[in-house]
């Protein structure tokens, strides 16, 4: 694979906002379809234009010439002059009717009916408006590569739906996406020739409505078509709309995995990680996969410029007495890499399938020969089925390792000094983000239950014609509800993230301060010699109000100071014992002092804590440059302020908040956030 995944979706989203705001067009000639121009025209409605390239229409027309020329010479030709599927044995002169037939023979799946306005019960079985747009694309993008046999009307007709943002209501659940996905495609045929009980999306997006598919054409004045021979078996029988809902569905994926890295550099920072497992070494020289490669060099260069996460391991330090990370840090380059070599070749398989003819028969329209009609079976969609099986997998793989690392934030045994459940208030009333915990896991067992494979459970179907299929489009529909449960999971832990991060950075300004007032205070009870026998004694006696503040986060403030600073005690009396050029004054005992320093400690540390509470992004400083994007992005353009758990200074509910920031994953506000954050594409 000579291109990295992070290449690959990076560009992927700059293409989005090329297309989108017309510095680039989309152009279907049968070739140059890829996965960010499906996006743009299915999500941002972007209009494509059709190739005006005059070999494209003489392969088009050559196409037809064949279909025409085989009829006049008595040949026969599948779904043209004999039946479709097991009734492919019977044969008829009567071409453009069976094309009429066959348009209206598949219109058979559920759909809210015209004697009433679609409710949410009845939208329950229609198909998501942007996958059928998308498969609008991907079918005329099919057709237009002069293989089928249809004519350019046709194309121009197909055309002319998108131009006018006219969508077809398909259902669902009513294809097995083997001799194509003709259950779905079937809407966009009886759609073109006015059929009656047909309804479509059409309208401006505030003003977008459900109507007759009839009224519709005739407002924008098409013309129903009248089909030829083949015509309607070309628009039914592809795999358009498996094609279509895999690339939305993968471009998704695609982005996330590069979030998910994003949040994995957040948690390294909130946890205080260190870096020593991202370096080249481990990944280039001892085991060099790409995808190992790639994640390992995104996370040492996200890391950058941080002045949380650790370069190297603090021997002796007590709060690092674990020697490494545990897996969902350390092993985070040999668990995405697999994802990100899986998502790559997804992608490059469903791109191949966007721009290939999966109808049957096909046409080689350069061959002038008698014989250049081909019986085939490039409908049978497990190519994009396999492609979804690839997400699904990835999907709950990123979300096992975000929720593990989430609850590592969330256990105080775990955390290195943060408050249970990331709480910023008194632990007795701030129950902080316990229930969003519970979130998280039901998400991660929904997605578990989704993430198998179709292929155990596929039925053979129509008198066993179509004996092996490959439920594409349901594979990719249950891939977006996998999709949609990890952006709730990320919704969360971002939420969580920036939480535990305000909580870290709110520490550390506050030990930096306790310091300076612990260093003003010792000389109250010790005598020192030399200089640099206090400077020393400093040191030492506040590592140990560090790691005591640490252990005692899940304490009432109350209580909390006095039993960080008891061990205080033992260690005075200690140090005067053992050093003769230390001594106790004589004004005090180590245990008044201690009781004057803990009101000190207990004061400061409440002050300090409201002063916090009331900066935006305060720790933007601290962060790499990752880190920081991703960070005040949700705390300055979402506006989500950190939960502060007492006296009601919580303008929102926890869910509230999340909701906002799982609008901004979905509607595709921070594709450009994560992209940015991994590093522009030319650095990679």
């Amino acid at each position: 694979m000579s291109l990295s995944h992070t290449r690959v979706t990076c560009s992927a989203v700059e293409k989005v906002e090329a297309y989108v705001h017309g510095a680039e067009p989309i152009v279907v000639d049968g070739s140059r379809l890829n996965l960010a121009a499906v996006v743009a025209v299915a999500r941002y409605n972007s209009v494509p234009q059709l190739s005006d390239d005059e070999q494209v229409k003489t392969r088009v027309n050559r196409a037809c010439s064949a279909v025409q020329d085989r009829i006049s010479s008595g040949g026969s030709i599948y779904g043209v002059t004999t039946g479709v599927g097991a009734s492919s044995f019977t044969r008829t002169n009567s071409v453009h009717e069976l094309q009429d037939a066959l348009a209206t023979a598949y219109l058979n799946g559920i759909l809210p009916t015209l004697s009433s306005a679609p409710s949410s019960a009845s939208m329950r079985t229609v198909l998501d408006e942007d996958f059928m747009k998308g498969t609008v694309m991907v079918r005329l993008n099919s057709l237009i590569r002069g293989h089928s046999g249809v004519r350019w009307t046709v194309l121009e007709a197909m055309h002319k739906l998108l131009v006018h943002d006219i969508v077809p209501l398909a259902s669902k659940n009513n294809t097995v996406s083997a001799s194509g996905d003709l259950g779905t495609l079937a809407y966009i045929a009886g759609t073109l020739i006015g059929r009656p009980d047909l309804r479509v999306w059409y309208g401006q997006r505030s003003e977008r409505s459900i109507r007759p598919a009839a009224e519709v054409l005739k407002e924008i004045q098409l013309e129903p078509l009248t089909y030829g021979p083949k015509e309607a078996l070309a628009i039914l029988n592809g795999t358009a709309a498996s094609a279509s809902a895999a690339a939305l569905v993968l471009y998704d994926a695609n982005i996330l995995l590069l979030a998910a890295q994003g949040l994995t550099v957040m948690t390294i920072e909130a946890l205080r990680s260190i870096l020593e497992p991202f370096q080249p070494f481990p990944h280039v020289v001892a085991r060099p996969h790409p995808g190992q490669i790639e994640v390992a060099a995104n996370i040492a260069r996200m890391t950058e410029g941080s002045k949380l996460a650790l370069k190297e391991y603090p021997e002796g330090d007590p709060e690092f007495l674990l020697r490494q990370d545990r897996y969902h840090i350390r092993c985070a380059p040999q668990w995405f890499g697999p994802f990100a070599e899986n998502l790559l070749r997804a992608t490059e398989s469903v791109t191949i399938e966007l721009n290939s003819t999966t109808d049957n028969p096909i046409i080689d329209s350069d061959d002038q020969s008698p014989h250049n009609i081909y019986h085939a079976g490039n409908f049978q969609a497990l190519t994009p089925a396999e492609a979804m099986d690839a997400v699904r997998h990835a999907i709950l793989g990123i979300a096992k390792i975000l929720y593990a690392q989430q609850s590592e934030l969330l256990n105080p045994m775990l955390n290195r000094g943060l408050p249970p459940d990331c709480a910023a208030g008194e632990p007795s009333l701030d129950l902080g983000l316990k229930a969003s915990d519970l979130c998280c896991s039901a998400y991660l067992s929904e997605i578990g239950y989704l993430s198998g494979s179709f292929l155990p459970h596929i039925n053979s179907t129509e008198h066993h014609t179509q004996s092996i299929n490959s439920m594409a489009l349901a594979s990719a529909r249950h891939a977006r509800d996998c999709v949609d449960l990890l952006r709730q999971i990320m919704a969360t832990y971002l939420f969580t993230v920036c939480q535990a991060i305000d909580l870290r950075e709110m520490n550390n300004r506050y030990l930096s301060k306790a310091k300076e007032v612990f260093q003003t205070k010792l000389p109250g009870i010790l005598l020192c010699s030399e200089d640099t026998i206090m400077q020393d004694a400093v040191a030492s006696l506040f590592t140990t109000i560090r790691v005591q503040f640490g252990r005692t986060a899940s304490m009432e403030s109350s209580s909390r100071f006095k039993a960080m600073l008891s061990p205080l005690i033992a260690e005075l009396y200690t140090r005067t014992t053992r050093n003769s050029q230390i001594q106790l004054v004589t004004s005090t005992t180590p245990v008044h002092w201690v009781e004057m320093l803990e009101v000190k400690l207990r004061e400061l540390f409440l002050q300090h804590r409201l002063e916090y509470f009331k900066e935006t992004a305060g720790a933007s400083d601290s962060l790499s440059r990752a880190g920081r994007l991703i960070y005040t992005f949700i705390r300055k353009d979402l506006e989500i302020p950190m939960k502060k758990g007492m006296n009601q200074m919580d303008k929102h509910e926890i869910g509230t908040y999340i909701s906002i920031i799982f609008e901004a994953l979905s509607d595709g506000r921070m594709d450009r956030v994560f992209t940015e954050a991994v590093g522009s594409a030319d650095k990679l």
